[in-house]
Parts: C-alpha cells; sequence; structure tokens
C-alpha cells in the first residue's frame, strides 16, 4: 500500500488521472450518441396528431441522427399510460416522448398522475402549435357557420354531442361550452383519429380539435369545418374563417406539440436533441408537410420551453377550477 502512495503524493495524480480517464469515458459515451435505434413513444392510438407529427419527426431526427426512431404507441388514461413509461424508461436518451397538450393538461384534470410532472420529466423542443377546427357532419347538423352552430344547440339543449379526443380537446370543448351556456353531450375517444373517425360516420355530431386527425377527410362532402381558433386563417384551409371573423372573438383555444425525456438524461444528450430538432424545423419539407397538416413550426430555447409549460399547466387549472370540472381518478 505504501508503495502505491509513494512519498511523492503519486496516489492524488493517479487518482485524479482515474478521474479523467472515467470523465472521459463518460464524456466519449455521450459523444457517440446515439449508436443505436431510438424508441419514441406516442402516448395515444393512431390517427390524431401526436401520432402523425411523431412520425413525421421521428423520420426526420433519425436521418439528421444517423439512428432509427421506431415510433410506439402507447394508448390509455387520457396519455398517462404511455407518458408514465417514456417517464420511467432508463434515462440514457435512447428513449424519447412524443406528446401534444395532454402534458400541461392532465396535470390540471387528473387527482393522481403516475408521475410528477415538474421532477420526472425533461423538457427538450417545443416543436410546433396549432389552431383548432371547429367542424360538423353536414348530416347530422344542417349549418352553415359557427353561429348557426350555437343556435342551433341553444334551441336544442341536451340533443346533439361532441366527440372529444381524450383529455385535451375535452378541455377545449368545455370551455366551447361554458363560454355559450350551451347543453350538450361530450363522447370521449381514445384518441383523434378515432374521434374523426366517429365524426365523418355520423356517430357524433361536431368535433373540436386540431386539424391534423381530420386533414384525410377535410374534403369530404359529408364534413364541415366552419372555424379555425387563432388569430389568423390557416395556410391549408384559406377559405375557413377564424373564430374572431365569426363572431365569436373570445374563443381561442390552440394546441401544442413537443418532445420530452426522463428527468435523469444527461444534459449533453438533451441539447443534442434540442439543437437537432430545431434544424428538423428549419427544413422546408418538414415546414410544408406541417402547414398542411394545420400547425406552424415552432423554434425555442430550452428555458423558453420550461416557462411555456409552467404557465401552460397553471392556465388549465385555473380553467378546471372556474369551470368546476372534477377532477379524473
Amino acid at each position: 500500500m505504501a508503495s502505491f502512495i509513494g512519498p511523492t503524493g503519486r496516489r492524488p495524480l493517479l487518482l485524479a488521472g482515474l478521474a479523467a480517464g472515467i470523465g472521459g469515458g463518460a464524456a466519449r459515451a455521450q459523444a457517440a450518441y446515439p449508436d443505436r435505434v431510438l424508441r419514441g413513444i406516442v402516448p395515444f392510438s393512431p390517427g390524431g396528431a401526436s401520432d402523425i407529427l411523431a412520425r413525421l419527426y421521428a423520420d426526420h431526427l433519425g436521418r439528421a441522427l444517423g439512428q432509427p426512431v421506431v415510433v410506439e404507441n402507447r394508448a390509455g388514461a387520457g396519455g398517462n399510460i404511455g407518458i408514465q413509461a417514456a417517464l420511467l424508461a432508463k434515462p440514457d436518451g435512447y428513449t424519447i416522448l412524443f406528446c401534444s397538450i395532454a402534458t400541461t393538461q392532465n396535470p390540471a384534470v387528473f387527482r393522481n398522475l403516475p408521475y410528477d410532472p415538474f421532477k420526472d420529466i425533461r423538457l427538450v423542443a417545443k416543436l410546433g402549435e396549432a389552431q383548432f377546427v371547429v367542424a360538423i357532419n353536414r348530416g347530422k347538423m344542417p349549418v352553415e357557420d359557427l353561429r348557426g352552430l350555437i343556435v342551433l344547440l341553444r334551441d336544442n339543449p341536451g340533443k346533439f354531442n361532441a366527440a372529444a379526443a381524450a383529455v385535451g380537446t375535452q378541455l377545449a370543448i368545455e370551455v366551447f361550452r361554458l363560454q355559450n351556456k350551451l347543453n350538450f353531450e361530450i363522447v370521449r375517444y381514445s384518441g383523434a383519429g378515432q374521434a374523426s373517425t366517429a365524426l365523418l360516420a355520423g356517430e357524433t355530431d361536431f368535433i373540436i380539435v386540431d386539424a391534423a386527425p381530420l386533414s384525410a377527410i377535410a374534403e369530404d362532402p359529408r364534413i364541415r369545418f366552419l372555424a379555425v381558433t387563432g388569430q389568423e386563417r390557416l395556410p391549408a384551409y384559406p377559405n375557413v374563417p377564424t373564430t374572431r371573423e365569426a363572431g365569436l372573438p373570445e374563443y381561442q383555444e390552440n394546441s401544442h406539440f413537443g418532445v420530452y425525456v426522463p428527468a435523469g438524461v444527461p444534459m449533453p444528450i438533451v441539447e443534442r436533441l434540442h439543437d437537432t430538432l430545431n434544424e428538423v424545423n428549419r427544413d422546408p419539407e418538414v415546414i410544408k408537410k406541417l402547414h398542411g397538416l394545420g400547425w406552424t413550426p415552432v423554434r425555442i430555447s430550452r428555458d423558453e420551453f420550461e416557462k411555456f409549460y409552467r404557465e401552460d399547466i397553471a392556465k388549465w387549472r385555473e380553467i378546471v377550477r372556474v369551470a368546476g370540472i372534477s377532477p379524473l381518478d
């Protein structure tokens, strides 16, 4: 032992060298990231915005990183099953979460989340924003515009229903119902794809959802778009008025989409993903596809994303409180 320490302090130098070697090995491991396939979890069933956008970004992210990103749908419990699965994964950067507004609405709606929305999650990148679309089944609701819809619903309390895609659009529909003092049923589906299919089939009468899941049926004569909820018309649907133009300026709900990882993922990997995804959002092909789906690309810093995330959770908690919406188990 004495010969290892030595009279000249060789032990501290050797330990320092070992520490440098270990640190260098960790740095090299992170620098080599990724060296295998990544898993991208979508907490909803196929056909909704989270799924459609996840597959778009997974393709381009995989190309940029040099490794495939395989999308896996883990639906259930309003998105909580998939979110929990992603956050419980090994925090090595090889499991990422693609998710829309559920990440900020679920903490406001569910009584007991299976994860901590502040301690268990690390925000990577906010990638897009979208207005909601108010659309009807023309055979079930013979109206021409948004005001006509409100009049029809008000004159026929309890007769009609709206399709909600899990919790996300349910709250947007709740706000619409409360602002206009309406009485109609809300039918919840496991995802926006199922809700849109139900609208097309006439199982439900109208829907409020982002345009992505409706894009495949937008030209179907059974469907009519009445309004979009933003300040400006959507480039993909220039003939559809905004809610402000349609006489309902106070109704301005929207959605967002982002990427997240478990809290323990090393920051160099998080920054690599953040920077790569922001570059993907500069790709003209990606921008064109997003606009065609009714989405707008977003490139902001992680600090800005963190600020937005916390403020949006607070906003939805206040809406739930004021609306008197009962928490879900």
